[in-house]
This record gives structure tokens, C-alpha cells and sequence, in this order.
């Protein structure tokens, strides 16, 4: 019998997983963990350790689907805890694990952020910040920051509020008579102002400048002392809390302030794309570009900070909660969560397919960040990214895949063109390559992780909202490409 004499191409290799890396901050009644989604896109979940330190017998304490975790186990205020994140496969095998550290139970962070403003600047923008307001009722609270007064002004200082507390907390500031270098916040909520959750600027601080290019002041919490004062934070019994301080600086050079990414003197759409890459992780951002982008203080960058870049283009103010019209009470009664979904698609070996990424329940959605996962036996990469029809007032929506395994996709609301997205509909359409030799058969397209927001930049599922998001992953099916140019067929005879 003739044959080809031809060989069974060689399927492409599965994608090496990526390392995990958690972050982990103490908060009042929780712990809060978040780490990064994996490449592989039938994971059965994320696995979830705990052991009081200096112990090293870890107790596996939870197991979730989605990149974060709020530990809220009553734990010894004081008392240090290490944790582990293990991703498991669908047969519940460990894929990676990371040790995160440790943290020390009920002990709140405050930071103030390493900022760089232009030479030319009259104002800057100083967010206070907290890593993790989870169940946190300011009674009372004083925030004394000082700087060097020949590069800070002493007079005509503005505290403005955040998202976080501009609802139910008052409070005044002003500069010390005895130490002009000093900066007094004193808020204040009566024990009547919601429950904080989620990280964010507690206030934003605008200061006038007096320094000149290439100077620079430390930015510093002072830490209080009896008979003399300083920062500390009341509960809601008026109790001194524990707290601990990451401090800043402010850097006079021909830079970037609050919004200005790209330096140019203004805060544009310009500054909102590139606001997206960086949301998508395609490269490392700058110092600088932290500081200017992390609008929501979060400490990342991503699609709630481009929601809130592009509504301040258009407005010339940073977006409020009355602003995204997403008031929380409201929000926590909507009729279901919401749900993110993929749509299931076919293609032979060496074609494109398009998948859609859908979506039910939204309530006052300005923002999303997605991570897909796909097996790279049966999917080269995402090639391609449009907005679908209930997205249609979006920005261009922004993608990274660089072929491992793992594509995101950030897109923001662009109020110039329309007003936050309520209902059902598709969000985004991907186009993604199979490859020539690709295996044939159906496998899993993982829905890894999802992130949405509003227009204050406010976490859907991290902040105050509380909102559990659904998600549905998607199939894809590949089929044969046909005969191969080399194939010899036999000719049927018939008798």
C-alpha cells in the first residue's frame, strides 16, 4: 500500500504555569488576600493556608475560585499569621504554590505614596491611604503628616473626600502654629458613618508648592505620643487602634502629577490608554506612572483608574460616589450578582474563532478587567479585541497575550459618550488564532479572574459594594484542517 510517507505533525506544548505572588493586609475583622490569576484553564481553584507563626504546620482553611479571599476567622489581635496560596489543578493537584509571609492581626496600614510632580506645578495631590479599611468605623481619627516647609506651602492648603469616606465622615485640618511643617487631619463621624471596606485614599490632601525643579521633601506619618499627639485612628467605641506606617515623598522634577500619565500637562484620553496597557500588565509600570495612574489608590493600576482618568476629562474633577450613581445600599439590593460569561466557539486547525464575553445583572458598570486562560495545544493566542453592544460608549478596549496561556483585557467607560451601563448584553468580542498542527478536540476556556468597577473607581467585589460576581467559563472545539497537500488517496474500485 502507497502511503505519504508524511509524519503526524507535533502539537504545540502546554504553557509552563506561571508563579503565583499574594499580598496579604490585616485589617479589622479580616485579612485581606489577592494574588495573581493563573494560566491554566481548568483549575479546580485556589487553595488557602494558615499558621499561627512560629509554627511552620500549615491548616488549610478555605479553597476559592476567584484571585482574592477575605479571611474573616476571629484570630488573637497582635498575633502574627503566615499564609500560602496553592493553585490545584481539576484533579485538585498542586500547580503552584507561594508563601506570602506574614502579618500581624489587627494591625491597620497606612501610606502615603512616593510622588513626582512638574517643575512648574502650583498644586500636588497627597492621597493618606489605607491598605485594608475591611470593617473599619472611624470614631475619631488624626492624621499628622510633615514635609519640609520650603517646598510646601503652610497656607491655603484643601483636604478634599474620596470615594471611600465621603459619605458620613466630616472632619477639618489645618497646619500646626508651633511646627508650620505640619499637616493636621482630624476627622470625625459621631459613630453613625458606614462601615469601610476594601483598600483606598481615606483623603486627598492638595498642597501648594514653594520648592524649585529637583528638590524633595519626605513625606511622614508622625507617630503619636502621650502628652505630645500624632496620628492614630479611634474605633467605634473611641478605642486607639493598632497601626502601622509606610511613608512617602514628593519629588519637584519635570514629571507627571494625579491623572497626567504620559506628562504632558493635562489629563486626557491620552493618559487613559495608557492607563489601559498598563491595566492589561503588558510591561512594568514607572514609579512616576504608579503615582499618576493609581487613581484609586489600590495600588495597582487598572480599569476603575482609567473609568475615573476619562470622567476626568471630561468634567475636570475626580468622580465622587453620587457621581457613579452606585449608591451602596442600593447596589447590595439588586435583584441578582452579576454574571460574566463565555460564549462557546469552533474552528478547524489554522483558523480564528471569536468569542464573547457577556454579561447579566450590571448595575452601574464603568469598568472590567479580564483574565482568560486557554491550553496552547489548542489556541495559539488572542489576536484581537473589539467593545460589544452594551459597551458601545467604552473606550477602545486594550489587550496583552503574550502566547503563554493567559490573555487580559481591560476597558473603561469613556464619559465623554455615555453614562455607566446597566442590564444585560456582550461586553467584548475576542478573536483568538489556532494554531496549523493544533490538537484536535474540545477544551475548557477558563475565565480566570474578573475585576469590575464603577465610576469612582470602587471594586465590585472589594469595597463597600460587596457584590458576588458569577462567572461562566467558556468551550472551544477544534476540528481536523483536512487532508494534509501530502496525503496519497487509493482510488475506490468497485466490482
Amino acid at each position: 500500500m502507497p502511503t505519504s510517507g508524511g509524519k503526524t505533525p507535533t502539537p504545540p506544548p502546554t504553557a509552563v504555569p506561571v508563579d503565583l505572588k499574594m499580598e496579604v493586609n490585616a485589617g479589622v475583622n479580616s485579612r485581606q488576600l489577592s494574588w495573581n490569576p493563573m494560566n491554566v484553564p481548568n483549575l479546580a481553584g485556589y487553595q488557602i493556608s494558615r499558621v499561627e507563626s512560629p509554627s511552620t504546620n500549615y491548616t488549610v482553611i478555605a479553597t476559592v475560585k476567584d484571585p482574592f479571599f477575605f479571611d474573616t476567622a476571629t484570630l488573637t489581635s497582635g498575633t502574627k499569621y503566615c499564609y500560602k496560596v496553592s493553585a490545584l489543578a481539576a484533579d485538585k493537584s498542586i500547580i503552584k504554590t507561594y508563601d506570602a509571609g506574614c502579618i500581624t492581626a489587627g494591625v491597620l496600614t497606612l501610606w502615603l505614596p512616593n510622588i513626582t510632580i512638574q517643575a512648574d506645578a502650583v498644586t500636588a495631590t497627597i492621597p493618606i491611604n489605607i491598605k485594608n479599611a475591611d470593617g473599619l468605623r472611624i470614631w475619631n481619627g488624626d492624621f499628622w503628616i510633615t514635609y519640609q516647609e520650603d517646598i510646601i506651602s503652610t497656607i491655603d492648603q484643601e483636604v478634599l473626600s474620596t470615594p471611600l469616606t465621603d459619605k458620613g465622615y466630616a472632619w477639618v485640618y489645618g497646619v500646626s502654629i508651633t511646627n508650620p511643617n505640619l499637616l493636621i487631619i482630624a476627622a470625625v463621624s459621631g459613630g453613625n458613618a458606614p462601615v469601610l471596606r476594601g483598600p483606598g485614599a481615606l483623603f486627598w490632601a492638595v498642597v501648594k508648592i514653594k520648592g524649585t525643579a529637583d528638590q524633595k521633601t519626605p513625606l511622614t506619618f508622625e507617630r503619636f505620643k502621650d502628652g505630645a499627639g500624632g496620628t492614630r485612628i479611634g474605633d467605634a467605641e473611641a478605642t486607639p487602634m493598632a497601626l502601622e506606617y509606610v511613608n512617602g515623598s514628593l519629588t519637584i522634577a519635570p514629571k507627571c502629577f494625579l491623572g497626567d500619565i504620559n506628562c504632558d500637562k493635562v489629563v486626557d484620553s491620552f493618559d487613559a490608554a495608557i492607563a489601559l496597557q498598563l491595566a492589561t500588565r503588558k510591561r512594568t509600570p514607572k514609579a512616576s506612572e504608579v503615582f499618576s495612574g493609581d487613581i484609586n489608590s489600590n495600588s495597582v493600576i487598572d480599569s476603575g483608574d482609567v473609568s475615573m482618568i476619562l470622567y476626568y476629562a471630561a468634567n475636570k474633577r475626580w468622580s465622587t460616589r453620587a457621581d457613579s450613581g452606585n449608591d451602596t445600599k442600593k447596589a447590595r439590593q439588586a435583584p441578582a450578582d452579576p454574571t460574566i460569561s463565555l460564549s462557546v466557539a469552533k474552528g478547524a486547525q489554522g483558523s480564528t474563532i471569536q468569542v464573547k464575553v457577556s454579561s447579566t445583572n450590571l448595575v452601574n458598570w464603568t469598568g472590567g478587567d479580564f483574565a482568560i486562560a486557554y491550553d496552547t495545544q489548542y489556541i495559539e493566542k488572542a489576536t484581537n479585541v473589539t467593545l460589544g453592544s452594551l459597551a458601545q460608549n467604552f473606550y477602545e478596549p486594550t489587550m496583552y497575550d503574550e502566547g503563554i496561556g493567559l490573555v487580559n483585557i481591560s476597558m473603561a467607560l469613556d464619559s465623554n459618550k455615555g453614562t455607566p451601563v446597566n442590564g444585560m448584553g456582550d461586553l467584548a468580542t475576542i478573536t483568538f488564532k489556532l494554531p496549523p498542527n493544533a490538537k484536535v478536540g474540545s477544551t475548557v476556556l477558563g475565565l480566570n479572574a474578573v475585576q469590575l468597577s464603577d465610576l469612582s473607581g470602587r471594586d465590585f467585589a472589594l469595597s463597600d459594594l460587596s457584590r458576588t460576581i458569577m462567572r461562566v467559563d467558556g468551550q472551544v472545539t477544534v476540528t481536523s484542517a483536512g487532508a494534509s497537500a501530502n496525503t496519497i488517496y487509493l482510488p475506490i474500485i468497485l466490482k
